[in-house]
């Protein structure tokens, strides 16, 4: 149970839900997460502090570019850049005060809006968004990151060349496989390989995967970077990205479930079942239709054709998608088909139970299910050989 708040102090109120709201999200409970933000953001109005509600304002509108309302997201984030200008236009010229507050708000606000209305299909207000950005010539390294993770994809569609030169910059990869964040670095991994694919450039591209993949430890704000592995990426790591989608998708909303069904799509391609995958194909693109998602609603319709096909296509893997499971994995799996508790089989096995609880997402994931009681049947589908498989 979560601790009692006296919702009669506003700023600890805002500030306590603001804090929930970013951690519900991240352990991938997305509905209380957006619950947590109204509360917040509720909070924050009646305080009537214009930089608090801005912040939580771009938290609340981050989480739903990723995992909500696009149309929510753009609203919320279109409040803070106006809350930001209205620092900028009510506060003493280069006050410290100013200073800090439109430091912490204003591109922050900038980049993210320019991301969801990208996300969004809005082109020309995700340019017009980041043209101010770089106009500021000040944000931080994360800003700048997420501005060239943007800027690179909706330069190249534009084809504007002074917005690609301004977020197209190598040095930023290097910067962001240092900062060891996924959540920064998978967005501009995919940046980076939508224009080595755009430009025909696979051996940097695939260079690129490969680099990823050495780090790849989740798929926080990097959903894209998942369909481009199932897409594109060697068949020895479909297992693995597999188990790390299957963890991420776990909250299951109508978005990440519209995910899943387009990440199988490709994998089923790859296995070479084409009549499954235009149907998980043709199953995502009707729901990012209805969810505001143009672009990856065309991604969907070309996965799922008669549109032309994408200038690369991934090799091709067996149809069980390596489901050989290792000495441990087949221990745990069968103790677990037969019922027994992750920590009544850590005992059983002399293991930790978060050891445990890693082979069964690495089980999960090479069999392609999604919950234990599929486990039986599952396991016994493998030992029987199918005609056709490599």
């Amino acid at each position: 149970m979560a601790p009692a708040v006296d919702l009669g102090d506003d700023e600890i109120a805002a500030l306590y839900f603001q804090a929930r709201g970013i951690a519900e999200v991240k352990a991938r409970r997305i509905a209380p997460g957006f619950e947590a933000f109204e509360s917040a953001l509720a909070a924050a109005r009646r305080l009537g502090i214009p930089a608090l509600c801005a912040r939580i304002l771009i938290n609340y509108g981050t989480a739903s570019v990723q995992d909500g309302d696009i149309g929510l997201a753009v609203t919320l984030l279109e409040e803070a850049l106006a809350l930001s200008r209205t620092i900028e236009r009510s506060t003493a010229r280069n006050t410290l005060e100013k200073i800090r507050a439109l430091a912490s708000t204003k591109p922050v606000a900038l980049v993210t809006l320019a991301e969801a209305r990208f996300a969004g299909g809005e082109f020309n207000g995700a340019a017009a968004a980041l043209r101010e950005f770089y106009a500021m010539r000040s944000g931080s390294t994360s800003e700048l990151l997420v501005a060239a993770a943007t800027g690179i994809p909706l330069g190249t569609a534009l084809q504007d060349e002074t917005l690609t030169r301004q977020s197209y910059d190598p040095n930023l990869l290097d910067l962001a496989f240092a900062r060891r964040e996924q959540w920064l670095c998978g967005p501009l991994v995919e940046a980076f390989c939508t224009r080595y694919e755009h430009e025909g450039r696979r051996t940097e591209h695939d260079a690129l995967l490969l680099r990823a993949l050495a780090s790849l430890d989740s798929l926080d704000n990097s959903l894209l970077l998942g369909l481009r592995l199932a897409r594109l990426g060697p068949a020895s790591c479909l297992p693995r990205v597999r188990t790390l989608m299957l963890r991420h998708c776990s909250g299951m909303t109508p978005l990440l479930c519209a995910y899943q069904d387009l990440f199988d799509s490709f994998i089923t391609a790859r296995r070479q079942i084409a009549g499954r995958a235009r149907e998980l194909a043709g199953r995502a693109e009707s729901a990012f239709a209805g969810l505001g998602r143009p672009l990856l609603r065309a991604l969907a319709a070309r996965a799922g054709g008669p549109s032309p096909r994408p200038r690369w296509s991934g090799s091709p893997v067996g149809r069980r998608l390596a489901t050989h499971l290792t000495a441990r994995e087949r221990e745990v799996a069968e103790l677990a088909a037969g019922g027994r508790t992750n920590r009544a089989i850590a005992v059983h096995l002399r293991l930790s139970e978060r050891t445990v609880q890693h082979h069964c997402e690495s089980i999960f994931g090479k069999l392609g299910i999604r919950s234990r009681w599929q486990l039986a049947s599952a396991l016994a589908d493998v030992t029987s050989p199918v005609a056709g498989d490599t």
